[in-house]
């Protein structure tokens, strides 16, 4: 209230809107009250602030589309922690996935490497329950998914996975995330890289299979998995 004194802002209208964001921007996210130990980072921020959000990923089912006894082999098989740890980091990635139950649900589109979908995560039990899960999230009017065959080889994102995150309000810049590993994440804000990344995913989603095929293709994948 003393800087909006300072910078003559004498309009009261203009003044609470203010001095709302003030008050909003102490307050903490869910993520911050109940994960605060091991949710480091701004990814779950920006990604409940999201309009839509784009992801690729290369090796993994995505984070938000994992279930319990997946993400649980992953961080198992991902690192040496205690199985307290595990349960916890489990806990915090279905926790993210609230984003996607809420009543205004972002966007949210996959693409996901055939290799993704054909490794054992945690033995076959839990990959066809990973699948099954997959094939409920597909059938919702804010998630697609689709899968890209092995078939089209060499692809613009060999490397590794990425999201890419869009808000509502004009003002608020699209955001790349990209994972990499012990080193850190990536927040790319810088309009030529934000075009790289869109014209990256738009040919990652031309050369996989259509919404319907892909959802065909898990539902026969997990059907004749043993």
């Amino acid at each position: 209230m003393d800087l909006l004194d300072v910078y003559g802002v004498t309009d009261e209208v203009r003044r609470q809107a203010v001095i709302a964001l003030a008050r909003e921007s102490r307050r903490r996210g869910w993520w911050e009250e109940e994960f605060k130990d091991i949710l480091g980072g701004a990814l779950v921020g920006l990604e409940w602030e999201a309009a839509e959000i784009q992801t690729f990923e290369a090796i993994l089912v995505p984070g938000l589309l994992q279930t319990a006894d997946y993400a649980k082999a992953v961080f198992k098989g991902g690192r040496v922690m205690e199985k307290g740890d595990v349960e916890r980091l489990a806990e915090a990635r279905l926790a993210r996935q609230r984003i996607l139950d809420r009543e205004d649900p972002p966007s949210f589109w996959a693409v996901i490497d055939e290799a993704a979908l054909r490794k054992y995560v945690g033995g076959a039990a839990v990959m066809r329950d990973q699948l099954h899960h997959l094939c409920r999230m597909a059938e919702r009017r804010n998630i697609g998914i689709q899968v890209l065959p092995d078939a089209v080889g060499a692809h613009t994102s060999m490397t590794g996975g990425f999201a890419i995150l869009d808000y509502q309000a004009s003002e608020d810049p699209s955001i790349i995330y990209v994972e990499v590993g012990a080193a850190g994440d990536l927040f790319l804000e810088k309009p030529e890289d934000v075009a790289h990344y869109r014209k990256s995913y738009s040919y990652l989603r031309a050369s996989a299979l259509s919404a319907d095929a892909s959802l065909a293709y898990i539902k026969d994948l997990a059907k004749n998995l043993k």
